[in-house]
C-alpha cells in the first residue's frame, strides 16, 4: 500500500508541476458543418484550454501528502508514530 501511495503521489506532483509550467495548451477540432449528398464541408478550427490555478494547487499538495504519507514523514493523516499525552499540573484534577 505504502508504495502505491508513493507512485501515485510522485504522478499526482508531476502533473502538477506540468500544470504548473504549462498552464494552457492549443488542440484542433474538426467540425463537419454541412453535408450535401457525398460532399461534406469542415471546419478545423484551434482551440485553447487553460489548467485552472485551483487544480494546479490540489495536485500539487495532495503529490506531497502523498509522498509524505508513504515515506513515514508524519505528514499523512493518522500517522501512528504521533502521541499525544496530557499534561496535567498536580492538584488541578480531583
Amino acid at each position: 500500500m505504502k508504495r502505491f501511495k508513493l507512485i501515485l503521489g510522485l504522478v499526482l506532483f508531476a502533473l502538477g508541476i506540468f500544470a504548473l509550467v504549462h498552464p494552457s495548451f492549443d488542440y484542433h477540432k474538426r467540425e463537419e458543418v454541412a453535408r450535401i449528398g457525398s460532399f461534406k464541408a469542415t471546419v478545423d478550427e484551434e482551440k485553447t484550454a487553460q489548467v485552472p490555478v485551483a487544480v494546479t494547487v490540489v495536485l500539487l499538495v495532495s503529490g506531497l501528502v502523498l509522498v509524505g504519507s508513504s515515506a513515514g514523514l508524519g505528514a499523512g493523516i493518522g500517522c501512528s508514530r504521533l502521541k499525544i499525552q496530557a499534561v496535567t499540573r498536580p492538584g488541578c484534577c480531583r
